[in-house]
């Protein structure tokens, strides 16, 4: 009597689609997706159908060289296990898993994933389980550390001078301080949950529209790096512009970007002392050119008498001379000067000579 079939296609067919690991079945070779289950199109954001538009390699990044010598390993001395590989989801979002393959017929191989960080999750649990049944620890007490952790984080918030808010990986608020309330004039319940650039992020100080995709803000979820401006505008609840200098720093949850955290200032009384600096020093230019002019006048004033100067005396044929002296100086008519030698005749010429025409003095 033939021993009855108890794997029948179908069977197996059941038991991969819900099995509760992630499976895939792949061509290592032609570099092909045949197959996922529910768990895996869960773990990776997509249907079978959208996980196998490319090829395999489009799923694996900068982690290609480390995949090609596990599934070489797979091949040859199937099972194979590692818990460093990374495979991208339909976003492009890295995922951490640890991965146990074995070799099938026809060079093809089944891979089971298991995202590293649930893993850890699920041993956490596991080892605190453990403990509270061994009454190592209680969940009271477990409750009432992570419940005094919350609190000085609270109070920690609450004292910073600086606004601070935190943004998931979708650019949602996910917290904010009494500074960045006080700030921005929008409550914790007015932020948390919605789109913080586009609730006070939206628009340039000149009045233009601030494209998401360049703030440097949400460029920290896409790029994984800290992100400092000191020229922008928060926008208040009123409408009116805050200038804010601020710092955008991304947050890791077990090697995934989960978010960011902003931490900013407003820079309103700065911006005004830095305005009436440049006011300042504008009028000091401006009283620097005027005295610049009122001092080249004076200089032509000193020019145009000096020449009477050198001439010394107070006699009134002194005062006489000075005069003839202004009369003919700015005319071009010929001038006899007579008198004996040493009666400074010569002093007469040049006072007439740069006090008219003759010296382009006047």
């Amino acid at each position: 009597m033939s021993q009855p079939d108890l794997s029948p296609p179908s069977l197996v067919q059941e038991a991969f689609a819900r099995a509760p690991q992630a499976l895939l079945l792949i061509d290592p070779v032609a570099d092909r997706l045949l197959g996922a289950n529910a768990a895996a199109c869960q773990l990776l954001g997509g249907d079978t159908e959208a996980l196998g538009a490319h090829p395999f390699s489009h799923r694996l990044g900068a982690s290609l060289p480390l995949w090609v010598s596990f599934t070489d390993e797979a091949l040859n001395r199937s099972p194979a296990w590692s818990d460093d590989l990374v495979v991208l989801d339909l976003k492009r979002q890295p995922r951490h898993v640890e991965v146990q393959a074995q070799a099938l017929a026809g060079g093809r191989l089944l891979l089971t994933l298991v995202d590293r960080q649930k893993a850890e999750q699920r041993r956490a649990r596991a080892d605190l389980r453990r403990q509270h049944r061994r009454g190592q620890v209680g969940w009271e007490r477990v409750e009432q550390v992570f419940e005094r952790i919350e609190r000085q984080n609270q109070l920690i918030l609450g004292a910073a001078g600086e606004g601070i808010y935190g943004l998931d990986a979708e650019g949602r608020t996910t917290f904010a301080n009494p500074a960045a309330e006080r700030i921005l004039g929008w409550s914790s319940e007015d932020m948390v949950g919605h789109d913080a650039h586009l609730l006070f992020h939206h628009t340039h100080a000149d009045g233009s529209h601030f494209p998401v995709q360049q703030c440097p803000i949400h460029a920290s979820f896409s790029d994984g790096q800290v992100h400092r401006v000191d020229d922008e505008v928060f926008w208040h609840k009123n409408g009116e512009a805050v200038p804010v200098e601020y710092t955008s720093t991304p947050i890791f949850e077990m090697g995934r970007l989960v978010g960011a955290v902003v931490l900013f200032r407003d820079i309103s009384e700065r911006k005004r002392a830095e305005q009436q600096l440049r006011d300042a020093l504008a009028e000091v230019e401006s009283l620097k050119q005027r005295l610049e002019l009122e001092n080249q006048y004076l200089q032509e004033e000193i020019t145009a008498e000096i020449n009477h100067r050198e001439i010394v005396g107070e006699s009134q044929a002194v005062a006489h001379l000075v005069r003839q002296i202004a009369l003919v100086a700015p005319t071009d008519a010929n001038v006899l000067i007579s008198g004996e030698s040493g009666t400074g005749k010569e002093l007469i010429a040049r006072a007439i000579h740069a006090g008219g025409v003759r010296g382009g003095g006047r």
